[in-house]
């Protein structure tokens, strides 16, 4: 086999793939290839997967396909990016959303539905109850109400203005919970050829931490509810499901690197190669944005300001509180010389007003409050607790150690809880202390990295390979198979 056939294969934690065949019931009996098998980590990859580094080149080398917002006259297609809190949506081939709102159904005092935008602090109508879509309660993390979502995407393809019948639909999946697959248990040739600590390899190959271990597992009950509602109660004639981690890196314009992604109330760290997400080494921690929040209000309550009451009054608080929170919170680079400025000084002090001209004075929990997303917390398998740049280097060690460097010249960040002032100088200046000599530690943060999965997701459902491959989940065969149909989408 020639060194140019090899290159052309699929490749999966560094390592040439083999390719799986079967006979074609044909005149001819012809070979075709069902999938790829990487023998370093066990892992099987359909053979739809098999496109993707094909999908990526094209990215590459058209990356101006993206039009500005407003010139699709007649859209065929949307981008719904569904996170806990917020979601973000849009029409595909443009370059920014239509809107953002927050991942909820609001009723006002005439029981009328609506949405609400997430930068909107002014009080629209008088509040009656809001009913969130996805439950922050452990027991039910991974399932919808069927009847909840089908109003709330009603409400979206109305504010859009387009007929649900007539529009496909990509979905950048969030991560659920913590629902994920220990996918590094028993792979001891994996484990030995990782840049782990040897005590942490010796009680990996014992099976003493499985539980700890973190991948990457998305629940197939809630992409299979989504299609229910958009197939059955919709009607729309094409789906389909994508990871945020992913398509985030595809609109960086890269194939290769490190995700961070911090979300709402979870980070996740996703080693990506090639295109493809080594799902034994992604990293999760219980910290993101709405944490910071959750320190804001909590400084609110003890400046004796009433939080609790009317449902109106609560939502107006939480929706300043998180919005100004951006603003006036920053990340400083060093703890204890911020420590010494503000004893020196309180001329940084802002005034924030919470509710009705109720005004509250933020002094040091400026800062402090955004150092919960650095706060230490149990690693996934070293047994011993780590900040956020542990994570991400423990989630890298978790990887053939031939990848250890090239995934490190390319750290993304991603998400809101990215966006806080000196978020990115702190997190460059604290990970580049594990450079070695001859190394170099990249880190980016698109401007954009707020809705870098959604623009990533509107990449993709551009690309002529996504149609001609008819990666589309098509209203027929959802009708023949059900939704099991929707299980091959990567």
């Amino acid at each position: 086999m020639s060194e140019k056939v090899k290159k052309s294969k699929p490749k999966h934690c560094g390592k040439t793939m083999i390719a799986l065949y079967i006979r074609k019931g044909t005149e001819k009996r012809k070979w075709i290839v069902v999938g790829y098998y990487c023998e370093r980590c066990n892992m099987m990859v359909k053979e739809e997967d098999s496109i993707q580094v094909k999908r990526l080149q094209e990215i590459i080398d058209q990356p101006d396909r993206l039009v500005s917002m407003g010139e699709i006259k007649k859209p065929t297609g949307i981008v719904l990016d569904i996170g806990e809190t917020i979601t973000k949506v849009g029409v595909s081939k443009e370059s920014r959303p239509r809107f953002i709102c927050d991942t909820a159904i609001y009723f006002d005092k005439a029981g009328v539905a609506f949405l609400q935008k997430h930068n909107l602090i002014e009080k629209i109508r008088e509040l009656d109850r809001k009913i969130t879509i996805f439950s922050r309660e452990p027991k039910i993390d991974f399932e919808i109400n069927l009847d909840n979502f089908e109003i709330f995407m009603n409400l979206i393809f109305e504010e859009l203005d387009l007929d649900s019948t007539k529009t496909d639909v990509l979905v950048v999946e969030r991560p659920y919970g913590l629902f994920f697959s220990d996918d590094l248990k028993g792979r001891e040739d994996h484990i030995k050829n990782t840049s782990l600590p040897e005590e942490v390899k010796n009680n990996l190959l014992k099976g003493k931490m499985v539980d700890r271990l973190d991948g990457l597992h998305v629940p197939y009950v809630i992409r299979k509810q989504i299609a229910q509602v958009l197939f059955d109660r919709l009607n729309i004639p094409r789906i389909y499901f994508t990871i945020g981690e992913i398509v985030a890196l595809y609109s960086t314009g890269s194939i290769t690197g490190v995700v961070v992604n911090i979300g709402s109330r979870m980070t996740r760290i996703a080693p990506i190669y090639e295109g493809f997400i080594i799902t034994h080494s992604i990293s999760t921690r219980q910290k993101g944005g709405m944490d910071v929040v959750d320190e804001m209000l909590e400084y609110i309550e003890n400046q004796e300001i009433e939080i609790n009451g009317s449902p109106t009054k609560r939502e107006y608080i939480l929706k300043n509180t998180r919005i100004l929170s951006e603003e006036l919170c920053y990340v400083t680079i060093n703890i204890e010389a911020e420590e010494k400025l503000w004893l020196e000084s309180d001329r940084f002090s802002r005034s924030m007003n919470v509710v009705s001209n109720t005004y509250v004075k933020l002094n040091e929990i400026r800062y402090q409050a955004p150092e919960i997303l650095f706060e230490k917390e149990m690693l996934s398998v070293s047994m011993r607790k780590g900040d956020l740049i542990d994570a991400v280097i423990e989630s890298v060690a978790k990887c053939d150690k031939d990848l250890y460097w090239p995934l490190l010249r390319n750290v993304v960040l991603i998400g809101g809880g990215t966006m806080y002032k000196g978020f990115v100088e702190r997190f460059t200046k604290d990970i580049k202390k594990h450079q070695a000599e001859g190394q170099c530690i990249n880190v980016s943060a698109p401007s954009e990295r707020v809705i870098s999965s959604w623009i990533g997701g509107s990449i993709l459902s551009t690309l002529k390979i996504f149609k001609e491959n008819n990666l589309w989940v098509t209203r027929k065969e959802y009708d023949e198979i059900g939704s099991k149909a929707v299980e091959r989408c990567i």
